[in-house]
């Protein structure tokens, strides 16, 4: 490995180094950790696509340790003082990158290999905090997966990241010398962040925007009550992803719909995610966490590091609102969300304290966000395809989409439902990603065809009443209000109902009758508590063609 890698002046002892603060949004993972230790790594980001043409590992380890120098979140390391977390950047910590041969392996095998990596928690005293899997699986085809923990850096900078190491790798830049000798600042950009927002939560715009948000959030909404499989006290960090796409016809509509109303493409579809909430539980009353990049000022635009900040958007949906209505109402929440996104959510809710349960996320159990990828070199093509399907040039080689999106996070142990919406050309892809063991796959794809039901009558007649939008489409109507009550059946006309049930109960002794919640009878035992209550009834007096009063 090159010397020139690690300047000298860096390669010294802690002693040398720059300890800093956490930023906000850090130290909520930070303590979310220590909190709850099986969370570690399910807040990890991957970047994860199929490569083809000849990969250099060599070459791509050297660039990997360039492109470190220029952006020093990528050796950054932490440690607990006393309680008290602080963050430092090692210079001479290499990332390293490890090749695994899965030829013949299959493609839920190896989907299973790439989460297990992904998931897999970072030791956070030891940088880096980053890692580079090849995985081979053909001559020059391979699957190419880099990691990190979310304390390092959020997903807007693994777009650049990625965009640079092809311009890189192309280039072969391997030394010290390519880097200009600004970028490798005595105090990294974002340490200088963590300065920045301590001053500013100490600023009167931070008392306005913290007022902004005690007021917004001061009414008590109910926990989001979706239909689930399974109780709100189960594991939400076991996950699960449906994609649908929204084609380029209704996404040509949605985007004129969000023309003439003054809106955005980000509140139509946030629009349309607060109907489907409403009609999908019945309340009157929704809130929706969403996303902000957090990069408001234009000195940390290019920053690599952890920015982003979560918002609660809140809608009281009433009966008699409309598809317009609701579209304004969420535009003017957006607006003032937007106006006051800066506001640390996790100082908030420390300085709030709202009451909820312990598996519950404060004031929101779901999060909706669009997320528009940098695009550099074509790579937003990635987003969103089939495996295969979308081919960029990157490096000198060919990268296609692995099926899954691109980029994903864990969402920690406490978000049902998880949905992210990524502009694609003339289409959008969005991903439901969802607490398995709380919802079943099946459900969470037939709620993301309602979503898309209810944007395509969005489009179709703003002045239509929100209770009234068909959630199915017509085929799905027609089979559960024709097709499955078909149901008509010959049966003897000579022979009582209660004579028939006997007669099944010969034939099925065993098989399920009745269920009850988690209660279940067999023929057999129902045909022995009837005859038991019957002979009760009988010796009460009770004769033929009496009325009798039965609770249930």
């Amino acid at each position: 490995m090159n010397r020139n890698f690690v300047p000298e002046r860096r390669a010294g002892n802690s002693g040398d180094s720059i300890w800093s603060p956490l930023s906000r949004i850090q130290r909520s993972l930070w303590f979310s950790y220590k909190l709850y230790p099986h969370a570690r790594g399910t807040h990890n980001i991957s970047f994860c696509a199929r490569i083809f043409g000849e990969l250099d590992l060599a070459r791509l380890h050297r660039v990997l340790n360039v492109l470190r120098l220029k952006h020093p979140m990528l050796c950054v390391r932490f440690i607990d003082a006393f309680g008290e977390p602080k963050q430092t950047i090692e210079w001479g910590a290499e990332i390293a990158v490890s090749r695994r041969d899965v030829r013949g392996v299959g493609s839920d095998a190896l989907e299973d290999i790439l989460r297990d990596d992904w998931c897999k928690p970072f030791d956070l005293d030891v940088a880096p905090l980053v890692r580079v899997v090849v995985y081979d699986c053909a001559e020059e085809e391979a699957v190419i997966q880099i990691i990190c923990d979310h304390l390092v850096f959020d997903g807007w900078s693994m777009w650049r990241l990625i965009a640079e190491l092809g311009s890189m790798y192309e280039a072969d830049v391997g030394s010290i010398e390519a880097v200009p000798s600004n970028s490798i600042a005595k105090k990294p950009a974002y340490f200088e962040y963590v300065e920045w927002q301590e001053r500013w939560l100490k600023s009167s715009e931070s008392r306005r925007q913290l007022e902004y948000w005690r007021e917004a959030l001061t009414e008590e909404f109910p926990p989001l009550d979706l239909p689930k499989e399974a109780a709100s006290n189960v594991d939400l960090s076991d996950r699960g992803i449906v994609r649908v796409t929204i084609d380029r016809n209704l996404t040509s509509a949605l985007n004129e719909l969000a023309r003439v109303t003054g809106s955005s493409m980000y509140v139509v579809l946030l629009t349309g995610y607060f109907a489907l909430l409403h009609r999908l539980t019945g309340q009157e009353r929704v809130a929706v966490g969403t996303i902000m990049p957090g990069r408001g000022r234009r000195k940390w635009a290019d920053v690599v590091g952890t920015f982003v900040n979560q918002v609660v958007l809140r809608s009281v949906l009433t009966a008699e609102m409309d598809v317009a209505a609701l579209l304004q109402q969420v535009r003017r929440l957006a607006r003032q969300s937007m106006i006051n996104q800066e506001y640390p959510f996790a100082e908030l809710v420390e300085r709030l304290n709202p009451s909820r349960a312990s598996s519950l996320q404060p004031y929101c159990q779901t999060l909706f966000a669009m997320q528009n990828s940098r695009g550099e070199d074509g790579l937003a093509e990635l987003i969103g395809g089939e495996s295969g399907a979308a081919s960029v040039p990157w490096g000198g080689l060919r990268l296609t989409s692995f099926g899954r999106t691109p980029m994903g996070a864990g969402r920690g142990p406490k978000i049902e439902l998880f949905v992210t919406a990524i502009p694609v050309d003339d289409e959008i892809s969005c991903f439901f990603d969802y607490a398995s063991e709380m919802f079943d796959q099946a459900t969470i794809e037939r709620w993301s065809q309602y979503w898309v039901n209810v944007l395509q009558e969005m489009v179709g007649d703003g002045r239509r009443q929100i209770v009234r939008i068909p959630l199915q489409p017509d085929a799905e109507r027609h089979r559960v209000l024709v097709e499955w009550n078909a149901t008509a059946a010959d049966y003897p006309q000579d022979t009582c109902v209660h004579e028939l049930f006997e007669a099944q109960a010969e034939r099925t002794p065993d098989a399920v009758a009745v269920v009850h919640e988690e209660r279940r009878l067999s023929y057999a035992e129902l045909n022995t508590q009837a005859n038991r209550l019957a002979h009760h009834l009988r010796k009460l007096g009770v004769k033929p063609d009496d009325r009798v009063a039965i609770c249930i």
